[in-house]
C-alpha cells in the first residue's frame, strides 16, 4: 500500500513510484552515499560472509593446525627417543601425522553444504540471500512469524463485490459519483472501484471539477456541484458526517466474513458502502496449520485493516495474534514489542510499507511479487507467490543443519581415529602404522565424503 511523505522532509528512496500529489526533492547524498551504493557494497561484503558455526569451525581449525604441528614433533620424539625406532621410521611417524591430520574436511564442512543448500532453494522457489546466511540458524529458533496480510496473505488484488445505496440514493448515482471521485487516486482500493464502476457504467466515468486525497482516510471530490467523501471512518469523523448505528452494523456484518468496507458521503450525509474481497492466497490455511501444529510458533498477523476486518481473518486463519489499523510505520514497533518479550520473531510481507519491519525481525522473509525494496531488505526471498514455500524452507533449514552438523563431526572423528595410528602409538603393540602417502589418500577420501554427503542435498524433496 501507498506510504504518505509529509512536507517535514521525509526522506524518498530513489526508485520510489509517486502514487498522487507531486514531490518536491532535495538531493542529500549522491556518489557512495546514496542507498544504491550502499546496496552494492552490501553484496561485496556478502560474497565474504559465513555462518557463524563456519566462523566457529574456522577458529578451530587454526588452533587445530597448530596442534597438529606439536603432535608431528610429538610423534618423532615417541618413536625415536621412546621407543627406539629407526630415524626413517620416526620421520615416518612424524610426516604421516602432518599428512593424515590436515584440517581440510573440516574447512569445507559447512561451506559445502551451504553452496549446495541455496542451491536447492532456488530450485525450490526461494532463495536464502548470502548476505545473512545465519539465517539457516537463526530461522528454526524463531517463536513467533508475523505476516502482512494484504498481497502477503490475501492475493493483493481487492474486487468490488457489493455496492450498498444507502439515504434515498439510487445505486447508479452512487456508483456514477464514487467512479469521478476516485478516478485520479492511485490506491488499489480505488483501483477496484474505478474498475467495476467503469464496467457498470460502460466507461463513462468522467474526472471530478475539484480532487483531495487524504493520506490513510480516504478522498474528498467535487462532483456536479455534489461533495463527495469516500472511505473510511476517520474521514467521515473528521467531517462532522454522523453514521447511523445501524448502517455501522451493516458494515460490521460484512468486515465480520473478511471484508473491507468503504463509506460514501455525499454532502456530509452517508449515502452508501462499497464492500471489497481480497481473496486468500492458496495453502495460507495449510501454512498457519504448519507453524502452529508442527513448528509450535506463534502466528501474528499485522494490518492496517479495520479491527473486524482483520479480526474475522485471523479466526479464519487460526492466527494466535492480530495487530489491527497499524500504519506503516508503525510496523517496527510492532516488531519491537514482540520482540521485547524475548521472542525471536519472523516477519513476512511483500510492500515497501513492509520493508523495515521486515530488516527489523531476527528473520525477514520477503514475498517476490513485492517490491523491490522489500526484497531488498528480506534475508530469504519466496520466487513464486505460493505462501505454502514458506513451509520447505523451514523445511530445508532443519535439513541443512543437521547435514552441517553430521560432516563436522565426521571430519572430527575420522581425525580422531587416525591420528593416534600415524603417530604410532600402535606400532609397538600391534604392529599398526600409517604411511604418508596412505594418510595423503586418506584425507582426500574424507574431504570426498563430506563433499558427497552434501550432495545427496540435491536429491531431496520435501513431503
Amino acid at each position: 500500500m501507498p506510504v504518505f511523505k509529509s512536507s517535514d522532509r521525509s526522506p524518498v528512496i530513489s526508485g520510489s513510484i509517486l502514487k498522487s500529489g507531486y514531490l518536491k526533492i532535495r538531493v542529500t547524498r549522491v556518489g557512495k552515499d546514496t542507498t544504491l551504493s550502499q546496496v552494492i557494497e552490501l553484496v561485496r561484503y556478502a560474497q565474504m560472509s559465513k555462518p557463524r558455526l563456519q566462523r566457529l569451525v574456522d577458529r578451530i581449525s587454526g588452533y587445530f593446525t597448530w596442534l597438529v604441528m606439536f603432535l608431528s614433533i610429538a610423534a618423532f620424539i615417541y618413536g625415536y627417543f621412546l621407543i627406539h625406532v629407526d630415524l626413517s621410521l620416526a620421520l615416518i611417524f612424524s610426516v604421516a601425522t602432518l599428512v593424515t591430520a590436515r584440517p581440510c574436511a573440516l574447512g569445507i564442512a559447512t561451506p559445502i553444504v551451504v553452496y549446495v543448500g541455496v542451491g536447492k532453494a532456488s530450485e525450490l522457489g526461494f532463495i536464502i540471500k548470502i548476505k545473512n546466511i545465519d539465517v539457516i540458524e537463526d530461522l528454526p529458533k524463531v517463536d513467533v512469524v508475523a505476516f502482512d496480510k494484504t498481497g502477503t496473505l490475501t492475493e493483493g488484488r481487492p474486487e468490488v463485490t457489493k455496492i450498498i445505496a444507502l439515504n434515498g440514493v439510487d445505486e447508479r448515482s452512487l456508483i456514477k459519483y464514487v467512479c469521478s471521485a476516485e478516478k485520479r487516486s492511485e490506491h488499489p482500493l480505488s483501483k477496484a472501484i474505478v474498475k467495476k464502476s467503469s464496467e457498470l457504467l460502460n466507461n463513462s466515468c468522467r474526472d471530478p471539477q475539484t480532487y483531495v486525497s487524504i493520506s490513510g482516510q480516504g478522498v474528498m471530490a467535487t462532483v456536479d456541484e455534489v461533495e463527495v467523501l469516500v472511505d473510511n471512518e476517520d474521514l467521515m469523523e473528521g467531517f462532522d458526517v454522523k453514521i447511523p448505528d445501524e448502517v455501522v452494523s451493516l458494515a460490521n456484518v460484512e468486515r465480520n466474513n473478511g471484508n473491507t468496507v468503504i463509506y460514501v458521503a455525499f454532502n456530509r450525509s452517508v449515502s452508501g458502502l462499497i464492500v471489497l474481497t481480497d481473496e486468500l492466497k492458496e495453502g495460507v490455511e495449510e501454512v498457519i496449520k504448519y507453524l502452529k501444529e508442527v513448528r509450535k510458533v506463534k502466528t501474528v498477523i499485522i494490518t492496517g485493516d479495520n479491527r473486524v476486518t482483520a479480526k474475522a481473518i485471523a479466526s479464519k486463519l487460526g492466527v494466535d495474534e492480530v495487530y489491527y489499523e497499524v500504519k506503516p510505520d508503525d510496523k517496527v514497533e510492532v516488531i519491537e514489542e514482540i520482540q521485547s518479550r524475548g521472542l525471536k520473531v519472523a516477519m513476512v510481507g511483500d510492500g515497501i510499507n513492509d520493508a523495515a519491519s521486515i530488516s527489523k525481525a531476527n528473520v525477514g522473509i520477503a514475498v517476490g511479487s513485492g517490491s523491490d525494496i522489500a526484497k531488498e531488505s528480506g534475508d530469504v526471498i519466496l520466487v513464486s507467490e505460493d505462501l505454502r514455500n514458506l513451509i520447505n524452507i523451514f523445511k530445508l533449514s532443519d535439513l541443512l543443519r543437521r547435514k552441517i552438523f553430521f560432516n563436522i563431526m565426521w571430519a572430527f572423528m575420522y581425525n580422531l581415529a587416525l591420528l593416534p595410528i600415524a603417530m604410532g602409538l600402535f606400532y609397538p603393540s600391534l604392529g599398526l602404522m600409517i604411511k604418508p602417502e596412505y594418510g595423503a589418500l586418506a584425507m582426500v577420501l574424507s574431504d570426498i565424503s563430506v563433499i558427497s554427503y552434501a550432495l545427496t542435498l540435491r536429491k531431496w524433496r520435501p513431503k
